[in-house]
């Protein structure tokens, strides 16, 4: 993405995408709920309005600077959740810096194709090689010199004979990264068919927690499952008390690519995008 400075008083994008809600908003920075198929940003020559032409509005409707504005974390359009923006340079400089450092806790929500032998409550990590580094690696013939492996932490919180919901925590911050640990899994997240045309991706940002750059507080905020999520989830049939599950991978297998153990704050509103 652009950082050029063409962007930084570009005006919003008019249009409607729905709506988005505000979950916490300060003078240094706010979080936004962003809806399944809106685009986080885009680049100058992209028509389409974006959930950061409607954070624009509303922070340029409530301000006489024109300030600065940049999204942090830039969901996929497809994935629902919390999205952080910086009001500032300053700020987003070390929000950048926090997520580079794998600073901030993300919490996400998914449902996934499949069951697993585990019970309910069970833990599980997948590890894996970055993509940018299994390139690489592909490039010269050979493993990169110091890899640093992606990492997901996930417990499965229910099943059905069908569908598995999972909390996910990423330890890392990799475009991709959950899409690509759950195929490892061979759990792929519900709507994650590249045979098909892009629908939602049943996976939402729903908890981020982090330590303010400014005020060194600690930044809470979460966003409720979408309906999307909740309806793909209760399509399913309850797993039966006592039924045994079918033939799965055990949790603590060695995984294609990687490896697997078993182990408030501001006033809610509503953007109008």
């Amino acid at each position: 993405m652009s950082r050029g400075r063409a962007r930084t008083q570009r005006p919003a994008r008019p249009g409607g995408i729905g709506s988005a809600e505000v979950v916490y908003e300060d003078d240094h920075l706010l979080i936004v709920n962003k809806p399944a198929g809106v685009l986080t940003a885009a680049e100058r020559s992209d028509s389409r309005r974006t959930l950061h032409d409607a954070v624009l509005d509303h922070v340029r409707s409530n301000s006489d600077v024109a300030l600065r504005v940049r999204p942090i974390n830039l969901l996929d359009r497809m994935v629902s959740g919390l999205v952080v923006f910086a009001k500032s340079k300053r700020v987003e400089t070390a929000l950048e810096s926090l997520f580079r450092r794998n600073r901030v806790r993300r919490i996400y929500a998914a449902v996934l194709t499949g069951t697993f032998d585990a019970g309910e409550g069970a833990t599980g990590t997948v590890q894996s090689t970055p993509r940018d580094l299994r390139k690489q690696r592909q490039r010269r013939g050979g493993p990169p010199t110091s890899p640093t492996p992606a990492v997901t932490h996930y417990r499965l919180l229910h099943q059905t004979d069908q569908a598995t919901l999972v909390q996910l925590r990423p330890e890392t911050h990799r475009r991709g990264q959950l899409i690509d640990h759950m195929r490892q899994l061979d759990r792929p997240i519900i709507g994650d068919d590249p045979r098909r045309a892009a629908g939602p991706l049943m996976l939402h940002l729903e908890q981020i927690a982090f330590e303010h750059p400014r005020t060194g507080q600690d930044v809470r905020a979460s966003a409720p499952r979408p309906h999307a999520l909740t309806a793909s989830w209760q399509q399913f049939r309850p797993r039966p008390a006592g039924a045994m599950s079918r033939p799965t991978q055990h949790l603590g297998n060695r995984l294609r690519g990687g490896t697997a153990t078993t182990t408030p704050h501001g006033r809610a509103i509503t953007l109008q995008t």
